[in-house]
Order: C-alpha cells, then sequence, then structure tokens
C-alpha cells in the first residue's frame, strides 16, 4: 500500500475474498446427498468469478450509494489475488488498496447453489487469516470520517487473544478522531470453541462506536444455550425468537461500551438501538457524530423488511443495509430514516444475484421510500414502543 492525497469519507477494511460460482443446470430436488455422488458428472454452465465479503459489500455498497470509500484487506501474491484486484478495480476505480503479504495464499469461496437446494460453500480464509495493523494504511484513514471492520469473527488474527489485534487497530483509530464501526459474520465451530466472545466484545466495544451484527452471529455468540435451543425448535430461530431476546442483546452491546447497536434479524427486520447523548459527542464519537445527538440518543426503533416482488439471492443483504445505515447517518439524515434506508438497500440487494448489483443512488432510496414502499406485515410487536406510521417502524 501507499499513502494517497484523496480523501475519502469512509474506510472498508477487513474480510475479502474471491467468489466462484459455477452455475448447476440440474435441479436439485432437495436432495444434495442424490445430487453430489462420487464419480458423476454433473453438466455446468458458465462460471461467475466476484467478489465477497465485507470489504466488496459493504464498501461497494457505500460507494453506490454515493459515500466515498476506500477500501482496505490483505491478499497473497498468488493468482486468486491479481483476478480480485481486477475485479475490484473495475468496481471500484482507484479506491482500492489491498496490502501483498507475501508467499500467501488469497481467500476464495466455492460456491455450489444447485437448483432447489441450499448452497454449500467451500471456502479458503487463507490471508485473511493474518489482516493485521500492517494492512491498513492510517494515513488515508485520519482524513476519512468512519473507519468500518467487517468480519472479524472468522479472521483468525483479529480474534485470537480476545481481540488484541482487533482493539489495537480500533484504539489507534480513535486517537485520529475517526468513527468507528464494527460487522461481524457467523463464527465457526473452531472460533466458537477458541474464544470467549462476551470477552471479546468487552475488550473491543469500548473502541467501538457502532456495532453491527445479526442476530444470529450475536446470540451464537453470547446465549450459545439459548441460540441452540431455538434452532433445535424450528431450524431456524427467527421463527420463535421474541422481541425481547433480541433488546437484550443490544443492551449487552451498549453496555459493553459501544453507542450504536444495530441487529440485523433478516426476515423479521432491522433493530437500532442507541446510548445517551454523552456518546455523541464529536469528541467520543469521531467525525460522523450527527448533528443533532438528541434525536439519535437513548432511542429504539425497530423497522420490518420492505417488499420486494422476487428474491434473487440474499447474499450480501446484511452488508449493504449496513452500508445503507452508515450512509444515512454520514448524510446528516435522523436515526428512523437510516434504520429505513438500511432496510431499503437491504431490500434493494435481494433482487439481484450479485451483491451490490441493485443498490441505487441514495436520492433514489430516498424516492422509494418516501413514495409509499410498503414493508412486509412482522410478527414482532415491541413492547412499549409506538408505531410510526408515516415511516412504517416503531419506536420509542
Amino acid at each position: 500500500m501507499c499513502g494517497n492525497t484523496i480523501p475519502y469519507e469512509a474506510v472498508c477494511a477487513g474480510h475479502v475474498c474471491l467468489d466462484i460460482t459455477p452455475a448447476l443446470l440440474a435441479p436439485c430436488n432437495g436432495d444434495t446427498g442424490a445430487f453430489f455422488v462420487p464419480g458423476a458428472l454433473l453438466d455446468a454452465g458458465a462460471l461467475s468469478l466476484s467478489t465477497g465479503g465485507s470489504v466488496s459489500n459493504t464498501g461497494l455498497a457505500l460507494n453506490k450509494l454515493g459515500v466515498s470509500a476506500a477500501l482496505m484487506a490483505g491478499v497473497g501474491d498468488d493468482e486468486v489475488s491479481a483476478i480480485l484486484r481486477d475485479l475490484m478495480q473495475k468496481a471500484n476505480g482507484g479506491g482500492t488498496f489491498f496490502h501483498t503479504k507475501k508467499g500467501q495464499s488469497t481467500s476464495y469461496s466455492v460456491v455450489l447453489a444447485p437448483q432447489g437446494c441450499d448452497r454449500i460453500f467451500l471456502h479458503n480464509p487463507a490471508a485473511n487469516n493474518e489482516f493485521g495493523r500492517e494492512d491498513v494504511d492510517f494515513s488515508i484513514v485520519r482524513q476519512a470520517r468512519l473507519f468500518h471492520v467487517g468480519y472479524p469473527s472468522v479472521m483468525r488474527r483479529l480474534y485470537a487473544d480476545d481481540g488484541a489485534e482487533l482493539c489495537g487497530i480500533l484504539r489507534k483509530v480513535k486517537t485520529l478522531g475517526v468513527t468507528t464501526s464494527l460487522d461481524m459474520a457467523y463464527p465457526s465451530a473452531e472460533a466458537m470453541a477458541a474464544v470467549d466472545w462476551r470477552k471479546l466484545l468487552a475488550s473491543v466495544l469500548p473502541h467501538t462506536d457502532m456495532v453491527l451484527p445479526s442476530v444470529e452471529e450475536l446470540m451464537r455468540m453470547l446465549a450459545p444455550a439459548e441460540f441452540q435451543r431455538l434452532r433445535e425448535a424450528d431450524g431456524d430461530i427467527l421463527k420463535n425468537i421474541a422481541f425481547a431476546q433480541i433488546e437484550a442483546l443490544a443492551d449487552e452491546l451498549l453496555n459493553m461500551g459501544a453507542a450504536v447497536a444495530v441487529i440485523k434479524c433478516g426476515s423479521l427486520g432491522f433493530y437500532a438501538k442507541t446510548a445517551d447523548a454523552a456518546a455523541f459527542c464529536e469528541e467520543r464519537f469521531g467525525k460522523a457524530a450527527p448533528k443533532n445527538a438528541a434525536a439519535w440518543s437513548n432511542r429504539s426503533v425497530f423497522s420490518p423488511v420492505y417488499c420486494v416482488e422476487k428474491i434473487a439471492s440474499a447474499t450480501g443483504a446484511g452488508d449493504t443495509s449496513i452500508a445503507g445505515f452508515l450512509a444515512a447517518l454520514l448524510r446528516g439524515r435522523p436515526l428512523e430514516e437510516a434504520v429505513n434506508v438500511a432496510c431499503a438497500a437491504g431490500a434493494m440487494c435481494v433482487t439481484d444475484y450479485s451483491a451490490t448489483g441493485a443498490i441505487p443512488p441514495m436520492e433514489t432510496l430516498a424516492g422509494l421510500i418516501d413514495g409509499g414502499w410498503e414493508k412486509r406485515p412482522c410478527r414482532l410487536t415491541p413492547p412499549g414502543h409506538t408505531w410510526d406510521a408515516a415511516r412504517g417502524l416503531w419506536v420509542r
């Protein structure tokens, strides 16, 4: 990496990979065991090569929404790196700053998506496991307003030693007066066995202004027994989870030090809860602090998801909803509007097979929202909240 004189409003750092997806032509009919038979020849169509991971999904979505974002990650010095760099250059122009790790391979995923079956991923974390401070160009970060880290829960060096390396990066960014943001990913069995996630988050969140995990990720980390109970009850924890459980998880994140706790709830919706006004002063929150701290503080907002005619793929929906939330914050929108923009970005994402192909400029999203875009009915009714009919969400 090298220094850069062009100021970027945001920096997205962390996990990146090359997604390799062959088109599988035969229907699976729900039985992967009968579909993938050793020694069989399966007809395949065109091969798709695309960028994946938080850096790509959230970073490119921010740029499409109108927020200039620099993208930072660690890659190897192999052929996969060359392909990934080329794709990112075409998608993001000059805003890609990948640090080459000599002698290492670049992360990739082979995505097997037969018709009528759940996807199967073959993933090599490779250089992502060694991501650290040397992969962040702080000369670029210091000029930004926001620094976002994605997927440390699947990046071994960032979750090792109770998140010491991650904590060091975020602490350094905060000394530059830049607002920090953190997304997670579903931790592997290896990571679950190796990490005390409550201890890691307690170390990291005092240096994190916004934390934006999914409810599945967070419950697996902080309430694994309840996560297992809900999953065994119906296969999908969203079918039986109570709003009180979601809010309790948000409260725990705020008590650990975050100013904003966002919990992505998949098909149920999007939840945001915030700390008191002191957490939003610029001296503490950083350059992305909302001008009206009172409008962001001590709030609880839950929104159902927007209706879409057809879902092409849910890949990247959580990452792009984060981009929508962060973009709205950077554009000075109130919390309710930030939640709606997040939901709208996630809804646009699922209408396309690529994570960011359908993400429009912020003004287009705002027009769709203001034009009366309907939301899906949701079984959750947050206690103590008031329904804001104009915005289509629950507030307190």
